[in-house]
């Protein structure tokens, strides 16, 4: 039996775009009920804890507003993502090693498609970078573990 791995990156990439605007989708809604909750918030009668609480619902509305942006950076990178067959490793290149096996897209980790596990990296992450450019054949040392490449597709 053949496998198609043009369709299985096809996939990923689905997927990946799935699950990065299920972040945004999830903390956007976050996003909406903390700005309600600043907006309905009443001052008390002790001024300080009323201060308190909004200087704390503030910190969280920043900080999911961050994690909306760096998604929405992620969708963007994904969309550049290219779905052609490599025999180099770069963006877009699905990786089977003697252990487990990558696709090199955004940095989303641990994906589950089809009943079968990929750890979806980036370029730019260690392990990344020390996959750019090998091929076939190629073994790599990351953290002490080697990882031999058995295809690059």
């Amino acid at each position: 039996m053949t496998i198609d791995y043009l369709s299985i990156k096809k996939k990923l990439l689905s997927e990946c775009g799935a699950l990065i605007q299920n972040k945004i989708n999830t903390n956007n809604d976050i996003l909406a009920r903390l700005q309600e909750s600043l907006t309905s918030e009443t001052k008390s009668s002790a001024g300080d804890k009323f201060e308190t609480s909004r200087a704390m619902l503030q910190a969280e509305i920043d900080r999911h507003k961050v994690i909306v942006i760096k998604a929405k950076e992620r969708a963007y990178l994904l969309q550049g993502t290219p779905v052609t067959t490599t025999i180099i490793i770069k963006s877009g290149s699905l990786i089977l090693t003697d252990k487990v096996t990558y696709f090199i897209a955004v940095g989303l980790g641990k994906v589950t498609l089809d009943g079968s596990t990929y750890y979806v990296i980036s370029t730019t992450s260690p392990i990344g970078q020390q996959m750019l450019g090998k091929k076939a054949n190629d073994t790599i040392t990351f953290n002490n573990n080697s990882f031999d490449i058995l295809a690059v597709y």
